[in-house]
């Protein structure tokens, strides 16, 4: 099961395993889905619960994002890239800032 803080589900990869009304069979392969399954960022997971994912970098989602948190649909995405020169992002619950680190100079 994901771990919850609140009405937060924190999830780094299978998206089927949050509490409440989110609602999935577990995975036949779990270290292949944990590793290859991407959240749909169109889709609402849950009324009950934001999902906070990882591990898919928010260029990914779309340009707009790049570099930048995505947050729709219930949905926060904190992986900005940092890794790939983008930025380091974090997300403060209690007042729904985003901040972020200068961009990642790539060596």
């Amino acid at each position: 099961m994901a771990p919850t803080i609140g009405r937060v589900a924190l999830d780094n990869g299978f998206h089927g395993s949050i509490p409440g009304d989110w609602v999935a069979p577990p995975p036949q392969n779990i270290q292949e889905d944990l590793i290859f399954t991407r959240a749909e960022y169109d889709k609402v997971y849950s009324d009950s619960y934001y999902l906070v994912t990882g591990h898919t970098p928010t260029f990914e989602i779309g340009a707009e994002y790049d570099g930048k948190i995505y947050r729709k649909n219930r949905h926060i995405a904190i992986d900005c890239g940092c890794v790939y020169g983008g930025t380091l992002g974090v997300y403060c619950f209690d007042t729904g800032e985003c901040i972020y680190s200068s961009k990642n100079e790539k060596e």
